[in-house]
């Protein structure tokens, strides 16, 4: 991924890397271009009338995953096998993933950590180990920092410790095998 500053006129498909305000259409109020946006023809037009000349943009390489993309398969692989988890839609390079009945967090923390430690840009965040959880509360959740990863980085995440990352988070069901009722009074009451 390339990133840095290029005229408008050269932003064409490129990822806006730093929100934009514009002034509104027709006398309306200002608009706003949020931060990873792939820019148009219209947005470049926009920002001509606006009276920029430069834009901070990113450039994603054809070595590159999209942020969105990353998340997503890091995601399934996460969530394949029976973890009891299932994944968000892919949004701003964050994926979660959520409980899909009740039970306690299961976290393989080795195999985290060594995800966690392939690329600065791909992370794997966690609730503590054994928190309890239930159906729709999340879990997990999975960020691509960068608005791209390169396929290596990604590659490398997804075949740590040979696979290991089918069930390095999962729900683990809650089993009551006895259960015990305590009691207490107060003299009088």
């Amino acid at each position: 991924m390339r990133f840095g500053p290029v005229p408008v006129a050269d932003a064409l498909g490129a990822v806006l890397a730093h929100s934009v305000q514009l002034p509104g259409a027709d006398g309306a109020g200002p608009r706003r271009l949020p931060k990873g946006t792939t820019l148009t023809h219209d947005h470049l037009a926009a920002m001509v009338r606006a009276g920029l000349t430069d834009v901070w943009v990113a450039r994603i390489d054809a070595d590159d995953v999209p942020e969105d993309a990353a998340a997503t398969r890091l995601a399934e692989a996460l969530c394949s096998g029976g973890s009891g988890l299932r994944q968000t839609v892919a949004a701003t390079g964050r994926v979660n993933l959520m409980a899909t009945g009740a039970g306690i967090l299961g976290i393989d923390a080795a195999v985290i950590t060594a995800v966690n430690r392939v690329d600065p840009g791909l992370t794997i965040a966690t609730l503590r180990p054994y928190a309890p959880l239930t159906a729709g509360s999340m879990a997990a959740t999975i960020k691509i920092i960068p608005f791209a990863v390169t396929a290596a980085a990604l590659d490398r995440v997804c075949d740590v410790a040979g696979g290991a990352l089918r069930g390095a988070i999962r729900v683990l069901p809650t089993v009551l095998s006895r259960a015990t009722l305590i009691e207490t009074s107060v003299d009088g009451e």
